[in-house]
């Protein structure tokens, strides 16, 4: 089999063993559906002979080899994007690559490797009729949202800000085991887990039309479910304790955030005007994960590295008893094989017992975490209409443009049969369809439209372009003569403390991140509406 991934700005896909020769093999096919070999791994000297087989490479190939203290994974070229991989990002895409269930990894512009996970983000992996799910994060239905408004920018005064985010954060939850207006009780939660996006809106009093600007209307398509399902895939426990219903729809920490943006640089009149978008126009965004349900149920059927020690030791203690003493048609020892230690990519067949409950587990993390972005999007509302009281202002009269996952398990037709593919920290780009790029709290965003290709890359886009942008600045270094950037740091309480405001320059990255949608429009995945110039951001 030969497995592929993708470089922007390539008019082929590259082998990956074309670039360096791994020592790493994957399951032989003899072996029994339940699949994944461990890693062999290397010593010192490999890695040299294989760094310089990789500087190699990249003469041959078009990679470039990279001096050992280059952190960022993504460079320059002359004129264009080109791909970079640091050594252990390569190893890991071959490692993957060389499983036998998976068929084609595609490789976007802003690949890089966050610490402890498992794969590079920016990637799409397509892997048949096998579910590999260490190849996203645990925390599915990763969004970002955007909504708009009919508040032009110079309509905002500065203690709009301060007013707004004070509102969202008295709604917060003050610690993680704590409740928000907006948390689900036990059977809203159970509806959440059967109809996603759907049982939300009825939940929080939104529109019908909201679920028209949610991906796939905000319900997972990946498996069918019953009642008798969800009793074997969920613990009790998770589906009546309220600490899995805690922080629901209000958690910016780490690097989720809600952004005051304004419309700028108009690319597509005619489109920006069916979509009601007008230069200076007022938009939220929001990039929210699942809440804590979703990632609690998949740790349950996973194994990973991004944990503390205490909570690997205290999931631990909970999985082994769930898994061998529960009901399934499953053997417990391949129970213990799949859930509790589990080989690093390993894949299951969804024809197979294990296969059939992680799709259900899946399906229900899924479903969990659009209705914890409808919940946000509800606490979004009531903020804005709360400020616009305060401060005598119009209605905002606000909408949802689109709200899409970019860290996902899903199942498409990308050719002519349906296949698993996963994405990490990447978007799905429908043709007609807006697509939403992030930028940071200083470089603006992108709002696009979904084209008619990109089959290539598995129809997928960066959800952002945080590792090119820092990795430029930190070339060029920061500009002291541009806009200043607001950042609003929020303590979760009752009273929404403001805990301090800081002012950093905008960064100038217009070239890297126009460079970077020119290879995105140039496979026909998306092409370029407007951008989206932040105002200021908010963390709690």
């Amino acid at each position: 089999m030969k497995t592929a991934f993708t470089r922007p700005g390539s008019s082929n896909d590259v082998a990956i063993s074309n670039v360096v020769q791994s020592t790493v093999k994957g399951p032989s096919s003899s072996e029994d559906r339940i699949h994944g070999a461990k890693p062999v791994l290397q010593s010192n000297t490999e890695m040299v002979l294989e760094e310089e087989a990789s500087s190699v490479g990249s003469r041959t190939s078009g990679y470039r080899s990279f001096p050992e203290n280059l952190e960022v994974l993504c460079v320059l070229g002359d004129g264009d994007v080109t791909q970079g991989l640091r050594l252990a990002t390569e190893n890991r895409l071959r490692e993957l690559g060389n499983r036998d269930y998976v068929n084609r990894i595609a490789v976007l512009p802003d690949v890089h490797w966050k610490p402890r996970m498992e794969t590079p983000s920016s990637i799409a992996v397509e892997s048949g009729s096998y579910v590999v799910p260490d190849v996203t994060s645990v925390a599915l239905n990763d969004c970002m949202s955007v909504i708009r408004t009919q508040w032009h920018k110079d309509e905002l005064e500065p203690q709009w800000m301060e007013v707004f985010f004070r509102q969202l954060n008295r709604c917060a939850a003050p610690h993680r085991g704590a409740m928000t207006p907006y948390s689900p009780s036990v059977e809203d939660l159970a509806s959440f887990l059967f109809e996603g996006a759907a049982a939300a809106v009825r939940r929080y009093g939104m529109p019908d039309h909201w679920l028209d600007s949610i991906e796939n209307q905000g319900q997972s398509a990946f498996h069918h479910v019953s009642s008798r399902d969800l009793h074997r895939i969920v613990p009790w426990l998770m589906r009546t304790c309220r600490v899995f219903r805690s922080e629901f729809g209000l958690n910016y920490r780490g690097n989720h955030f809600v952004e005051v943006q304004y419309v700028s640089d108009i690319v597509d009149p005619e489109l920006a005007k069916q979509w009601q978008l007008f230069p200076g126009q007022v938009v939220i965004m929001s990039h929210l994960g699942p809440g804590p349900f979703t990632g609690n149920l998949l740790h349950l059927y996973s194994k990973r590295q991004k944990q503390s020690t205490l909570r690997r030791i205290l999931r631990a203690g909970w999985k082994m008893p769930w898994h061998l003493g529960r009901r399934s048609d499953a053997k417990r020892a391949e129970r213990w094989q799949a859930f509790v230690n589990p080989q690093r990519f390993q894949g299951f067949c969804l024809d197979s017992a294990i296969g059939n409950e992680l799709a259900c587990a899946i399906h229900f993390g899924t479903n969990c975490g659009f209705a914890y972005q409808v919940a946000s999007h509800r606490a979004l509302l009531d903020a804005m209409d709360h400020s616009a009281k305060e401060r005598s202002m119009s209605r905002p009269e606000p909408e949802l443009l689109w709200c899409v996952s970019h860290n996902h398990i899903t199942r498409e037709t990308v050719t002519q049969d349906p296949v698993v593919i996963a994405r990490h920290n990447a978007a799905r780009a429908y043709e007609g369809q807006p697509t939403v790029i992030a930028g940071s709290y200083d470089v603006p965003s992108c709002l696009g439209v979904g084209m008619d290709g990109g089959s290539r890359l598995l129809r997928s886009y960066d959800h952002g372009f945080g590792a090119l942008i820092d990795q430029s600045t930190h070339a060029s270094h920061r500009s002291t003569g541009f806009e200043k950037a607001l950042i609003y740091y929020m303590k979760r309480d009752q009273h929404g403390t403001l805990k301090r405001i800081v002012h950093r320059p905008k960064r100038p990255c217009k070239e890297i991140v126009d460079q970077a949608l020119q290879v995105l429009e140039s496979e026909r995945i998306t092409r370029r509406v407007c951008h989206m110039e932040p105002l200021a951001t908010m963390h709690n």
